[in-house]
């Protein structure tokens, strides 16, 4: 799998991951919000082969935090879709969790295009979706 469709998968089930429903929809956005800052935060300081091999743990854990959420996602997304006004806080909720998608997707991009980092950052992302996938198994 080349890295561009890594990423797609990747930012695919973070969208998917978001959540309705009032307080429930908030807490399941608010959380992937912050695992996805804290993924781009990763990706933003790595600058080289050095910095790269110190993010891949970082990088391990957020994946299983991400799968976990999306588990929790599929799990929950069925009951908290049950009234109009939850239309509204999922559309709230899809804003608020979008620049996060943004700022991930900057990063992966960046790290993608640079010659020297790009075929390690491809296994980083394998290794990051296939402990998603293993979850949503």
């Amino acid at each position: 799998m080349n890295i561009r469709t890594l990423m797609l998968t990747v930012v695919a089930s973070l969208t998917l991951c978001l959540g309705c429903g009032g307080d429930a929809l908030e807490e399941l956005v608010d959380e992937q919000g912050e695992v996805v800052d804290a993924l781009a935060d990763v990706l933003e300081g790595v600058t080289d082969l050095d910095s790269l091999e110190q993010a891949k743990p970082r990088m391990a854990e957020l994946g299983e935090q991400l799968a976990e959420q999306t588990r929790r996602w599929q799990e929950t997304a069925p009951s908290l879709m049950t009234s109009p006004g939850d239309a509204q806080a999922y559309a709230q909720a899809s804003q608020k969790l979008a620049a996060s998608h943004a700022a991930l997707q900057r990063e992966m991009m960046r790290l993608a295009m640079d010659p020297e980092l790009s075929p390690h950052v491809q296994e980083l992302m394998r290794s990051l979706g296939a402990s998603m996938q293993q979850e949503l198994r």
